[in-house]
């Protein structure tokens, strides 16, 4: 390997070990720096209050800040609409983005349209702040553009362009290294070698396993990783069952790609070696200078837990969602120490992802028993203290600027799915006869009188509405009276907690356009999933956690924090989120 290619990171604490050399030049230190931590769940907070952590996180903002007992999200209580309210101070009902997935006028019933990428219909903090002037960034922040002009840096939120795999390895894959090693590396019987790839794009890596324990005895512990065949010019890294974690990088058509992978397990005699291959992702950052940045100090963007992997366990989930979050962190704090900035939007997406996953604690719940129960909390309260230590990391490292903490909704136990269009094609609203024809649009000749679109607990129902629809079939005066049939349908599913006709969502902040004809809300515990219309109306989730629910359930009730030079010391009730954006903009000094 010569030093020009891609260098690989290994371990997941990023954080923690951000070289002090990165404050070698002064940069304008940011006035706020507002961060999202995505599920953060109000109930959570009082077990981060305890004595020993009083001077951590949420424990020091409440002594020399402002902790307030809640923040209430606008309806609906999803990511997509709770950020962008955070962002605009406005409600849905503004902006336009009525839950993660919504039907909007003029396209067809089955079309859906994605929250987090719809254009917003209000102005945002970060359009008010560089209006002004002020250098902002973005490292993930929902809501924001992949590509917005006014922003001076950040990262986008990435998605995967290879999905996860194994590498699975026996003795006879393993062939005698004839190179010498260097001197850097021992290997007390000789040296084996094998090769993998991470995709069609990447090349081939060559893995080396070395005996590092004079004992005389072949015993392999280590594999040294390159991208070449040769030892002796360097190589990228080693990775051990104590220290599995590795990224590796390589460029295709001018862009660098980057998988995380893990060695899950290594026989002595390597009769069996696993090799996790995480998910490959692209570096999207931007301007390229702090793409470079990226690379040389942190590596590639890792990607959230494979929670459905079989080959992982929950602990190891735990590891790639912490190495997410430092990921994340470590991003924010390099841009901030070299570029500088007046307001950075974060994200950080932890505790959803575990909430969703290791919520467990409802005995109607997936094979839920009370073993599996508190390992799964177990899980899910380290994610909480990781939190709560970022908080407190970015406090000291940027001690100059005004932190503003929030989350977009709490989560509550979930335990059943249920199919609203399935219930539809039961009572006739979605007519199946012509689905029957085995041609390519065949799925576009059901005859629908109304379809749900969901989200978590949240569900719009669209009539399939005649001028609104391009293939509309129900007139204007069928409108009120499929609505009420609807209705009365609903009111005997226990899913359903309450259904909102369209007109009767003004008092919620939510009717808009976009909003659907019907609003439906679940009961806590259960999932509303439209993705098809035929199979049973009922299902046990698959998964332990869920939000999207009433907004004023103390479940639902996000966090809100703010600390720094400029924020007062004092206690606070609960707020809205309508609140948040101008504590922000009167410390931008923005009218």
């Amino acid at each position: 390997m010569i030093r020009k290619t891609i260098v690989g990171l290994l371990g997941i604490g990023f954080f923690l070990w951000l070289p002090n050399t990165l404050y070698l030049q002064e940069k304008p230190v940011p006035k706020v720096i507002f961060i999202s931590f995505d599920g953060f769940s109000q109930e959570q907070v009082p077990r981060l209050l305890i004595p020993t952590l009083k001077h951590k996180g949420l424990g020091r903002i409440q002594q020399e800040g402002q902790l307030a007992k809640a923040l209430i999200p606008p309806w609906p209580s999803l990511t997509a609409p709770s950020h962008i309210s955070l962002l605009t101070g406005k409600p849905p009902a503004e902006h336009g983005v009525v839950s993660n997935r919504f039907h909007t006028p003029k396209t067809e019933i089955t079309e859906k349209t994605d929250g987090f990428s719809y254009p917003i219909e209000t102005k945002t903090l970060w359009e008010m702040a560089t209006d002004k002037g002020l250098q902002v960034a973005s490292i993930a922040f929902p809501g924001v553009p992949p590509t917005a002009p006014q922003l001076s840096w950040g990262i986008p939120y990435t998605h995967s362009e290879s999905p996860s795999s194994v590498k699975r390895f026996t003795l006879e894959d393993f062939k005698e290294a004839p190179t010498t090693l260097p001197v850097t590396l021992t290997s007390y019987s000789p040296a084996l070698k094998t090769f993998f790839s991470l995709n069609e794009k990447s090349g081939i890596f060559q893995v080396t396993a070395l005996d590092e324990t004079n004992d005389h005895t072949k015993n392999y512990q280590t594999f040294i990783l390159d991208s070449d065949e040769t030892l002796s010019n360097g190589f990228l890294g080693k990775i051990t069952l104590t220290s599995p974690w590795m990224n590796l990088m390589f460029q295709s058509q001018g862009t660098t790609f980057g998988s995380w992978v893990r060695l899950l397990t290594l026989s002595p005699d390597l009769t069996q070696v696993t090799l996790f291959i995480g998910n490959i992702y692209p570096n999207l950052a931007y301007p390229l200078s702090f793409r470079d940045l990226l690379e040389k100090q942190i590596g590639t963007w890792p990607g959230g837990p494979n929670f459905d992997h079989p080959d992982l366990t929950p602990k190891i989930n735990l590891e790639q969602a912490i190495r997410f979050s430092d990921y994340l962190a470590s991003a924010l704090s390099l841009g901030i120490e070299h570029f500088g900035a007046d307001l950075v939007l974060a994200y950080e997406p932890l505790l959803d992802e575990l909430g969703h996953h290791f919520y467990m604690i409802h005995s109607k719940q997936k094979n839920y028993s009370k073993q599996k129960s508190n390992a799964y909390l177990k899980l899910l309260h380290a994610g909480y203290l990781h939190a709560n230590h970022l908080i407190d990391v970015i406090m000291n490292r940027h001690a100059k600027s005004n932190l503003f903490v929030v989350s977009d909704h709490g989560m509550a136990p979930l335990h059943t799915i249920f199919y609203p269009n399935r219930l539809l094609s039961q009572r006739g609203f979605i007519d199946q006869e012509l689905e029957l024809d085995d041609t390519p649009d065949a799925n576009k000749k059901i005859k629908y009188y109304a379809r749900h679109v969901s989200s978590g607990g949240t569900s719009h129902v669209y009539v399939n509405l005649m001028t609104r629809e391009p293939a509309g079939i129900v007139s204007k005066d069928q409108r009120e009276l499929l609505i009420q049939k609807l209705i009365d349908i609903y009111k005997k599913e226990p899913a359903v907690q309450v259904a909102y006709r369209k007109e009767e969502t003004k008092p919620l902040g939510l009717y808009h356009p976009n909003t659907g004809d019907l609003l439906m809300v679940a009961k806590p515990g259960f999932h509303f999933n439209d993705d098809d219309v035929q199979g049973p109306i009922y299902e046990t989730a698959s998964f332990y956690g869920q939000h999207g629910y009433d907004p004023s359930l103390s479940s639902m009730k996000a966090v809100f924090a703010a600390w720094g030079p400029n924020i007062p010391k004092k206690p606070l009730n609960e707020v809205s989120y309508s609140q948040v954006l101008p504590m922000i903009l009167n410390v931008l000094n923005i009218p």
